[in-house]
């Protein structure tokens, strides 16, 4: 340890000797880099590491350095780690750091966020298979369905008077002065537990648990989003730890801390604890922490097709996909799930589920609302409208539904074209792969009165070549028609809406092979590699494509929920109930 005090102390006498700046890591090397945007007793939080039995000696240093700068506060007792999380201006860390019983300095490295009808992701993870395999709505009786399973969610908080959540057993800590763990004023972890864990009922949208799983919640991020001053995600960990979680979920990205990297291998070798984390959102190869710690599962995302979500970051592993850890460790992305236009709980929204749909021939896309246009209901001949330019206005689009490219012309041109024509409402598809979330920025006026909803670029042109001239319908319905309803809900996408499913999805194989007095975390893990539905396709954005085995951008795949815990009876034997599961599998599996 003494090693890494003498080159944190050599960044800190560089910043005591010329232009102040806050210490960052970068996402690639965990170097510490400069930022002349703080002043140079700005204050934030450092890990501060001492020699066993040695803590009293540490807070004598740290309240004779608090007579002379008083914004200094132990903000976390970290004591099982003999570490203290220490809010410090700069100007003090050279002489904390030079107290003989210090090991370890580090800056707290802060996080950002990386998001009845059955979300399509819940699906894709097989949850249903396991608890409601006749689909009649209902939790069959004895099957698993997260009773007696505790999961961790540090995030931006929970909205706990939700219709969809207020009946789950949660406890919770807030890490933000002034804010309860109750609220959340984004919606950030709100959307999260609505994935994991979201109440099976009869309204609104149902987790990839039912609702019987226990939740903790560490607020660390505030209401507006921001991760919190004294907050600190290792001293959040272990209050998981310390609230008998099993699974930790971290939706949040941020820079590299040994000390963090640390906490979660101890967690993870010595507490049987899994923890997960979101890839990150930036669509290039930076690591991100915490998912990027071995003992951290990373999740990548995908679509509704089971195709990369085009912004999940994928960096080079630096092991052998072909002869992996034998802790069963990976540094980089190692499972997937659905995180473009996930539907999850929401707090800002007072309302039912909104429904964006197009449908044509028998078959329903589902789609994204354009802001600022209207509700609607609308079922009518579609019609070609090109870009939907004055160019390309036509007679037949009075009393029609009117089929739109994007590009050349803003949203707002193309909606009130086709108003002030007479069309009655808008299929507007992209120009490129992935989904559109537009908005008229406040230009629509004619176009704010009919619904117009997006969908992909492959449903568009599919429409155009084989739909032209026949009926079809358009739905949009924002659900702000429910009354009386507590919560809303709403589409988010992001490697942060991928997490929670795949957390949930371990969390359901662990409690369906018997939790963790049956299963150690480390089984469980390699039970959701070795039964994930391995992924192929093209990563757009530089046309590479990815396929059989472990790849940067979907690792082992997406997980399979009834397939792990049949494979987990082979290996485990009853321990794993397979009671009424289906034992036919396309892919050739065989117990």
């Amino acid at each position: 340890m003494k090693p890494k005090k003498l080159l944190l102390a050599g960044s800190i006498a560089l910043a005591l000797s010329g232009a102040s700046f806050a210490e960052t890591s970068d996402l690639k090397s965990g170097q510490i880099k400069a930022d002349s945007s703080q002043t140079h007793n700005s204050v934030q939080a450092y890990y501060v590491q001492y020699k066993p039995g040695t803590k009293s000696q540490l807070q004598a240093a740290i309240q004779q350095a608090s007579s002379r700068a008083q914004s200094i506060e132990i903000a976390h007792d970290l004591d099982r780690l003999n570490t203290v999380v220490v809010m410090l201006p700069k100007s003090e860390i050279a002489t904390i750091s030079a107290q003989s019983n210090v090991t370890l300095v580090e800056a707290v490295p802060q996080h950002q966020m990386m998001a009845q009808v059955t979300p399509w992701n819940v699906d894709q993870f097989q949850a249903r298979d396991i608890w409601d395999k006749n689909r009649d709505g209902l939790v069959d009786p004895g099957a698993a369905d997260g009773s007696g399973f505790k999961v961790c969610i540090i995030d931006s908080g929970f909205y706990a008077v939700h219709d969809d959540l207020k009946d789950i057993n949660v406890t919770g800590i807030s890490y933000v002065p002034g804010e309860a763990y109750t609220e959340d004023g984004g919606s950030h972890g709100t959307h999260v537990a609505g994935t994991i864990n979201a109440v099976n009922n009869t309204e609104g949208v149902v987790g990839v648990m039912p609702g019987a799983a226990d939740y903790h919640i560490v607020k660390v991020f505030n209401n507006s989003g921001t991760w919190g001053s004294t907050a600190s995600l290792a001293a959040a960990a272990e209050e998981c730890r310390d609230e008998g979680a099993h699974v930790i979920n971290m939706s949040l990205g941020g820079g590299y801390s040994s000390f963090e990297d640390n906490t979660f291998q101890d967690l993870y070798d010595n507490y049987n604890i899994i923890s997960v984390a979101a890839a990150g959102n930036d669509g290039n190869t930076a690591n991100s922490y915490p998912a990027n710690y071995d003992s951290v599962i990373a999740v990548g995302g995908l679509n509704s097709t089971e195709g990369m979500y085009n912004s999940s970051q994928h960096p080079p592993t630096g092991y052998d996909p072909n002869n992996p850890p034998a802790n069963v460790e990976w540094d980089v992305v190692e499972l997937a799930g659905g995180g473009e236009q996930v539907l999850s709980t929401v707090s800002n929204l007072n309302g039912g589920v909104p429904i964006f749909e197009v449908t044509n021939n028998g078959q329903t896309y589902s789609g994204v609302k354009i802001a600022e246009t209207a509700n609607g209901d609308v079922t009518q001949i579609l019609v070609e409208g090109g870009l939907c330019g004055v160019t390309d206005i036509n007679a037949s689009w009075n009393g029609s539904v009117v089929l739109c490219e994007r590009g050349t012309h803003s949203f707002a041109e193309k909606m009130n074209n086709v108003a002030d024509n007479g069309g009655l409402a808008v299929v507007l598809f992209n120009n490129e792969p992935g989904s559109i979330s537009g908005t008229c920025f406040g230009g629509c006026t004619s176009g704010a009165t009919i619904p117009s909803v997006t969908i992909l670029q492959s449903e568009g042109l599919f429409l155009r070549n084989n739909a032209l001239g026949t009926s079809t319908r358009v739905l949009s319905d924002d659900g702000s028609g429910c009354v009386g309803c507590v919560g809303g809900y709403d589409y988010f996408s992001g490697t942060s809406m991928a997490t929670p499913g795949v957390s949930g999805a371990l969390s359901l194989i662990w409690n369906a092979c018997g939790g963790p007095t049956q299963l150690t975390n480390k089984q469980v893990r390699q039970l959701a590699r070795d039964s994930a539905k391995d992924l192929s396709g093209v990563y757009d954005p530089t046309n590479t494509p990815y396929g059989a085995g472990w790849d940067p951008y979907t690792g082992w795949g997406l997980p399979q929920i009834r397939k792990a815990v049949l494979m987990g009876y082979g290996q485990y034997g009853a321990t794993c109930d397979i009671t009424g599961l289906d034992l036919i599998f396309e892919d050739g599996f065989d117990m």
